[in-house]
This record gives C-alpha cells, sequence and structure tokens, in this order.
C-alpha cells in the first residue's frame, strides 16, 4: 500500500499489504457532508490514511485490501500446514 501527499511538501508512506491487521474507513462530520470518507490501514507500525475518497471509492478499496490480505493469510497457513 503506498499513499502520496501533499503539495508543498510531499509524503509517501508505504506499507506491505502482508503487515496490515486492521483496515478502518472512517468518516467525520465534514466527511459526511461532502461524501467523502477515508481509509485506515493500521499496521504494526503505525496508521497509513488514504483521504479524500468518495464514499464507494473507499468501500471499494478496503473490500480489495481485505480480500488481499485474505488470501495472503490462507497462502502462508496453508504454508505452514505443508
Amino acid at each position: 500500500l503506498i499513499v502520496i501527499e501533499g503539495l508543498w511538501f510531499i509524503t509517501k508512506t508505504i506499507a506491505p499489504v502482508e503487515r496490515i491487521h486492521q483496515i478502518a474507513i472512517e468518516r467525520g462530520p465534514i466527511d459526511r457532508i461532502y461524501g467523502l470518507s477515508k481509509v485506515v490501514a493500521t499496521t504494526a507500525g503505525g496508521n497509513v490514511t488514504v483521504r479524500f475518497l468518495e464514499n464507494h471509492i473507499a468501500e471499494e478499496i478496503a473490500e480489495n485490501l481485505g480480500i488481499r490480505i485474505g488470501s495472503i493469510v490462507k497462502a502462508q497457513r496453508s504454508e505452514e500446514n505443508a
């Protein structure tokens, strides 16, 4: 998961998908007025946040990350049992 943000000062955050523990979609009061959301992926090293997303895009990103993480966990468990 790579997030690049900023206008004057650019920040690039990289979090390996296999390190993500939790995925959350957050909508504050201002976000709800404009139909926006943010996706927060929690890792052992901290949080990675993707901001200013339309609600349906945030849902899609969270769902795709969940599927990807599930397949990685499933593959790791099958390797452990082999």
